[in-house]
């Protein structure tokens, strides 16, 4: 790579590669170094959460990943002599492309990122082990042991995707908060068969421990069983995973062989630690280095790639001098606060899953009765597993100080927006297409003709601001559009936003979550939120408004000559915060 990169990423699995295709696909130079010879041939993490399906959607590489894959609709739940206790369905998630866990092997997840971030421009540098790192005020030193000898490097910023045993973590003697649970899983896909009904998840909380059977691709499952201190201790058979499958799952099931030579059966002593810090300076931890749980509920892995997604849209913005580094802050704490939740949610499942006393396991498989006889495990657990419902707090700076007066809206603050299906004059689409190619977007919900005049208005005071390059403005009608912009044909958005009657502005960040909502009468509430949030234009001195963090007050240089650099579109050149060639951008409608 030719000129010094801004972000130096350590470590190429899912979160690693998702946050420099994120990064490339925003302008922004990313370098990126594993210190395995290759990519992983093993299959690993093998559940996609449908959030993180829409991230990747964002990359243009859902589908391609889907085709590698089984879509999982419906998990079943299983109690001693093989009782059905509960059944979830994703089927009630309307405002996603993806109303399902996709099961796939995690090295066809890690090509299909690869491939993506090749095409935007980058690469993965192989057999590059992180040996030192100095964190300084402008940039992070970095001793990189590499094929051709030791090097010594630079960086703007480091972030540690490097597992559980970070080397950048350990750099910046971070601690790992957490112990060793205790409970131990042995893993295997295997081909079996007369194997269970193929996307669907199966579960077995039995006397003698856990049971998973998951299918995978070509006729593979992926089985999962907890297993005593004992069992661990000696190397497990085939013969061990029938038994396992014969003692506690369905009966008839046989298996035929281990797919992975070589592999055999993986025994996974389970930890459960999360970062004290996410950020140290210019050095930032995401994925395994920042957390790691259990394998109940697939969450790790699709954390990671929520971790890249909030990172990325913010990096970009500090990197290119748009806004202050106080803002790579609010990703420590809204991350760390998602990995605790995670954290306490994966534990309760695992504890609920290998109860052993008759009087638990009872009160157990009832409520999982009432709860799928209720709706609730569709409602709740749902959501909760495909990370559909991730809430951020509140945070000084960054979300709409008073959003109270609107009670329905102010509750969605922080969530996801819903991917809902639009209209417009150029046919059909969805929101976070609408989205796309922005760190920010204002929406103008509008409700009624006159509404028109108030979003005009407000994207005269968007012209008058000096980063209106950074923040897109669309109109969305209820039902036919009246007017320019998309309409919302379903009224969902006006629903969630309180707009069904007066219009409102919306400010939704960069990964999709809301900032904050306004009457879109008065909206200077969310433009001083936008004023505190971002610079003016590259090369500026102007620094947050008080109340975000004074970054310019506490010596942070201006960028430099950034306003020639942006007409270059160059990848990496200061002050350019824009998508790559080929990805689509919303425009000011």
């Amino acid at each position: 790579m030719n000129g010094q990169p801004e972000v130096l990423v350590v470590g190429a699995g899912p979160t690693g590669l998702t946050l420099a295709c994120l990064l490339w696909q925003s302008g922004i130079r990313c370098r990126v170094v594993d210190a395995a010879p290759a990519a992983t041939d093993r299959s690993r993490a093998i559940g996609v959460s449908a959030r993180s399906l829409e991230v990747l959607d964002g990359l243009g590489i859902a589908d391609r990943l889907i085709a590698h894959g089984v879509p999982s609709r419906t998990a079943l739940f299983y109690s001693t002599r093989h009782r059905t206790v509960g059944r979830l369905s994703t089927t009630l998630a309307r405002d996603t492309r993806f109303a399902f866990l996709l099961a796939v092997p995690q090295f066809a997840t890690e090509e299909v990122l690869e491939t993506r971030l090749v095409e935007l421009g980058g690469a993965v540098e192989r057999s590059v082990r992180l040996r030192e790192l100095t964190n300084g005020a402008d940039a992070v030193s970095v001793v990189l042991e590499t094929p051709d000898g030791v090097r010594h490097e630079q960086a703007a910023w480091v972030v540690g995707a490097d597992g559980a045993h970070s080397a950048v973590r350990r750099a910046v003697d971070i601690p790992f908060e957490g112990d060793a649970t205790g409970k131990i899983f042995a893993n295997v896909d295997a081909l079996l068969d007369n194997g269970p009904t193929p996307g669907t998840g199966h579960y077995f909380f039995t006397p003698e421990g856990m049971l998973v059977i998951a299918p995978l691709p070509d006729e593979v499952y992926r089985v999962t069983a907890s297993i005593s201190p004992e069992e661990a201790d000696r190397d497990l058979t085939l013969a061990d995973v029938q038994e396992f499958i014969d003692r506690r799952g369905l009966p008839g099931i046989t298996v035929r062989s281990m797919r992975d030579a070589g592999w055999g059966i993986a025994r996974i002593r389970i930890q459960a630690r999360i970062a004290a810090a996410f950020r140290a300076g210019r050095c930032l931890l995401a994925g395994d280095a920042a957390h790691i749980y259990g394998p109940t509920g697939a969450q790790g892995m699709n954390a990671g790639i929520q971790d890249a997604h909030n990172l990325a849209w913010k990096l970009g913005l500090v990197v290119t001098g748009r806004a202050g580094d106080w803002l790579l802050d609010t990703y420590a704490s809204e991350r760390r606060q998602i990995a605790v939740g995670v954290l306490h949610h994966v534990e309760q499942q695992t504890r609920m899953a290998t109860v052993r006393p008759a009087a638990a396991v009872a009160a157990r498989d009832a409520l999982l009765r009432v709860a799928t006889k209720t709706g609730m495990t569709d409602r709740k657990m749902a959501p909760t597993l495909n990370q559909l419902d991730v809430a951020y707090r509140p945070v000084p700076g960054l979300t709409d100080p008073a959003p109270g007066r609107w009670r329905r809206a102010g509750r969605a603050v922080g969530r996801r927006v819903p991917d809902v299906a639009l209209t417009g004059a150029g046919g059909d689409s969805r929101l976070f297409e609408v989205l796309a190619g922005s760190p920010l977007t204002l929406l103008a919900v509008c409700a009624a003709l006159a509404d028109e005049a108030k979003a005009g208005a407000l994207a005269t005071a968007l012209r008058d601001r000096p980063y209106e390059d950074l923040v897109a403005l669309h109109q969305i009608w209820p039902g036919d559009r009246p007017g320019a912009g998309f309409s919302d044909p379903a009224g969902t958005l006006h629903r969630l936003l309180g707009a069904p009657r007066k219009g409102v502005v919306a400010l939704v960040r960069g990964d999709q979550h809301l900032a904050g909502v306004a009457p879109l009468a008065s909206p200077a509430g969310l433009l001083g939120l936008l004023d505190g949030l971002l610079r003016a234009a590259p090369g500026s001195a102007a620094g947050p408004a008080a109340g975000a963090g004074d970054a310019a007050a506490a010596g942070e240089p201006a960028v430099a000559d950034a306003g020639a650099a942006a007409t270059t579109g160059e990848p990496g050149a200061a002050g350019v915060l824009a998508p790559a060639p080929g990805t689509p951008r919303g425009e000011v409608r």
